[in-house]
C-alpha cells in the first residue's frame, strides 16, 4: 500500500496533492476533486475557484493553474453541458440539435469566443459531429509529461529530444542520458502530477512544477526556441529555487575567484543536489577541478556541462584549451570548431583554432585563422606573437 504525508493528501480522495481549502467542504483539497465538485455550479462566488458566467460564451470560464486542469475541469463539464437545455437553442439541448442538423448547431457554437486550449474536438466528439484537423502543439506540461512518461519508463536515451540540446554529436547525446539516469530521484520515479504551470512575462521561459511519486516536489524549466519550447533543466525543489539560482551562481564564482576551494567544492555540492542538471553548475565544477589542478577531472565536468547545454561557450572554449595546453591537437581543433561554426568572428576562437592547426603542422590555415582574428582585434597580443613565431 502507498503511503502518503497525512498532512498533504487530498482530504476527499486522499491521493492527489492538497493545493487548496475548500470553502464548500471545508477541507483541503486537490484540483482534480475540486474540478469534480465545481462542475455542478453549487460552489459559492466567494471561491476563486467557482465557476464564473462568460461574457460571451455559453460555457462558464475556469480558473485554473495549469492547462492540465484547465482540461481536466472543462471536458467534466463538457460532458453535462452537452445534455443542458438552452434557451438559445429553443430550450434543447445541444446534443438534440446536434442530430437534428449539425450544420446549424456548428453555426451557433461559431457565434461565440473560447478560450486558449478549449478542447474543441473533444466537444465535436461528444455531440457527434466531425472534428477539425488540429496542429499538434506542444506546450510545456505535454513536454513535461511526456519526458517523465520516458523517465518511468527508463527510455534514458529518449529524453534528450525534449531539451535544448540537439548537438548531432553520439557522445554528448550519451552523456546527456548517462547524467539524467543518475539523477537518484528519477531513477526511482514511478508516478507524477502536474501541479501548477505557468509561462514567465518574459515569454521565452516556462516552468512546470509536479510531484513526483505522490510526495516530491519536481520543476522543469523550459525555453522558447524557435515556434517551440524545449527542456532547459529540472529543479529538485519547487519553483522558488529557480529565483535562487543566480545567487547561488553568484556565491560559487566569489568563492573560485578568491580561491577559497573548500567553500566552493560545499556549495557546488549543495546545489548539484537541487539543480542536478545545471550546466552552469558542471562549468563551475570545471573551474573548481582547475583551481586544485586535476586537469583530467576538469576536462570531464566541462564536457558534461556541455552535453547539459550544447551551446554553452564558456565550457567549450575552456575543454578546448585544456586539450590546447596538454597538446591533444585534436581535441582541441573538434571543440574550437563547434565554437567557429557559431562565433566564427570571436578573435579568441580563431587564434586558438589557429594554434590548434599550427601543432599540426598545419601553418597556412593557421595563419589565416590569426591574421582574421587581428583584422577584428589588432590588439590581440597572442594572435600577434603566433604569426611572428611563424614567420
Amino acid at each position: 500500500m502507498l503511503r502518503f504525508r497525512k498532512s498533504d493528501r487530498c482530504r476527499i480522495c486522499r491521493d492527489e496533492r492538497a493545493l487548496r481549502t475548500c470553502v464548500r467542504r471545508k477541507k483541503d483539497i486537490g484540483w482534480r476533486c475540486c474540478n469534480e465538485m465545481r462542475i455542478d455550479r453549487r460552489c459559492p462566488s466567494e471561491c476563486e475557484y467557482t465557476l464564473k458566467e462568460g461574457e460571451n460564451s455559453p460555457l462558464p470560464a475556469f480558473r485554473a493553474d495549469s492547462i492540465t486542469e484547465f482540461n481536466h475541469a472543462i471536458k467534466l463539464f463538457l460532458d453535462l453541458w452537452v445534455s443542458m437545455p438552452h434557451s438559445s437553442l429553443d430550450g434543447k439541448t445541444p446534443l438534440a440539435v446536434a442530430s437534428e442538423d449539425g450544420k446549424r448547431l456548428l453555426e451557433w457554437l461559431a457565434g461565440y469566443q473560447y478560450p486558449l486550449h478549449f478542447p474543441i474536438n473533444y466537444l465535436l466528439g461528444k455531440l457527434g459531429l466531425e472534428k477539425y484537423p488540429e496542429p499538434e502543439i506542444k506546450d510545456p506540461e505535454t513536454i513535461a509529461r511526456d519526458y517523465l512518461n520516458a523517465v518511468i519508463a527508463m527510455d534514458w536515451q529518449e529524453l534528450r529530444q525534449f531539451s535544448i540540446n540537439q548537438d548531432a554529436d553520439e557522445d554528448l547525446a550519451q552523456r546527456y542520458a548517462e547524467i539524467i539516469k543518475n539523477i537518484p530521484l528519477l531513477k526511482k520515479a514511478n508516478h507524477h502530477n502536474i501541479i501548477h504551470a505557468g509561462i514567465a512575462d518574459d515569454g521565452v521561459t516556462a516552468m512546470v512544477y509536479t510531484e513526483i511519486n505522490r510526495r516530491y516536489d519536481w520543476t522543469l524549466i523550459f525555453s522558447k526556441q524557435g515556434d517551440g519550447w524545449r527542456l532547459r533543466q529540472q529543479i529538485n525543489g519547487t519553483p522558488k529555487l529557480f529565483y535562487e539560482l543566480n545567487k547561488r551562481h553568484g556565491k560559487i564564482a566569489e568563492y573560485l575567484s578568491e580561491g577559497k576551494d573548500s567553500q566552493a567544492w560545499e556549495a557546488l555540492q549543495e546545489s548539484l543536489v537541487l539543480y542536478p542538471d545545471s550546466a552552469d553548475l558542471y562549468y563551475y565544477l570545471g573551474i573548481y577541478w582547475q583551481i586544485v589542478k586535476q586537469l583530467d577531472k576538469a576536462k570531464i565536468a566541462f564536457f558534461d556541462s556541455i552535453a547539459l547545454d550544447n551551446d554553452f561557450y564558456a565550457p567549450t572554449f575552456s575543454l578546448g584549451s585544456i586539450n590546447l595546453a596538454q597538446e591533444d591537437l585534436d581535441e582541441a581543433e573538434y571543440w574550437f570548431k563547434k565554437l567557429y561554426e557559431k562565433n566564427s568572428e570571436d578573435p579568441l576562437v580563431l587564434n586558438n583554432l589557429g594554434a590548434a592547426y599550427a601543432g599540426q603542422g598545419l601553418i597556412e590555415e593557421a595563419k589565416e585563422f590569426w591574421q582574421k582574428a587581428l583584422r577584428i582585434d589588432p590588439n590581440l597580443e597572442p594572435a600577434k606573437r603566433n604569426l611572428e613565431r611563424h614567420k
